[in-house]
């Protein structure tokens, strides 16, 4: 069994995103705003929120480096066999401003499972999904951060070296969420990038190659179209 513990489902950054692009996360859903009591030591969720929550996780993904047809199907499983509030799902869905992409992702799944035909928007989809594997490529995350500082930025080499500063020196706020210490004094944050940086080299050397390759890529797309 693979356990993971999380404070929190999305960064501020990422929620911040999200905000300003007004996609997901014109709300946050809190989980301990509707956990059920059980016992002392224990508190559930409805299956509504748990499907809510599946929701809300598989478009993090979708929106970072894809997701795989796992998280998909998960969907269709609880949306099938578990008796539901469609009205209340509706409701939080159309909070978070999601119900678009779940709109969408239930049309997959209709063309998966239940033989419905398939259209232009669910074959592309679909593709997408296949193409990412169990939780995405590292180069297609890549791709949309870039894509995300391009938004922001007067030309694509501004972007790529805003990206590359980001990476080297990410803000206070994203270092708390990684390195907890630096909570105590913005004074560690010079010393945290250091120890990340020989950290990351350390551990995730290949994603560093791969995080350069895929630079270099679009720097080279970039110089081809001008």
């Amino acid at each position: 069994m693979h356990v993971e513990m999380h404070y929190e489902l999305l960064s501020q950054g990422e929620v911040q995103f999200y905000q300003e692009t007004g996609g997901y996360c014109t709300g946050v859903m809190d989980p301990w705003e509707n956990a059920i009591k059980v016992n002392e030591y224990q508190y559930e969720m409805k299956m509504e929120d748990v499907y809510l929550h599946l929701v809300t996780h598989l478009y993090k993904h979708f929106k970072g480096a894809g997701t795989g047809i796992k998280q998909v199907t998960d969907l269709f499983v609880v949306k099938n066999y578990c008796s539901l509030d469609w009205e209340y799902i509706n409701h939080k869905l159309k909070g978070l401003g999601l119900s678009g992409f779940h709109e969408d992702i239930l049309n997959v799944l209709k063309v998966w499972y239940e033989n419905a035909d398939p259209t232009e928007e669910t074959d592309a989809m679909g593709e997408y999904i296949f193409y990412a594997g169990s939780y995405g490529h590292y180069s297609i995350r890549i791709e949309h951060r870039i894509q995300k500082v391009k938004e922001k930025s007067t030309s694509e080499s501004a972007a790529i070296v805003k990206y590359l500063m980001f990476r080297l020196f990410p803000p206070y706020e994203e270092m708390c969420r990684w390195y907890p210490l630096v909570r105590k004094s913005k004074l560690l944050l010079p010393i945290m990038w250091v120890y990340r940086l020989f950290y990351k080299c350390r551990t995730q050397f290949k994603r560093a190659i791969i995080e350069l390759r895929t630079l270099k890529k679009i720097a080279a797309e970039q110089k081809n179209r001008q």
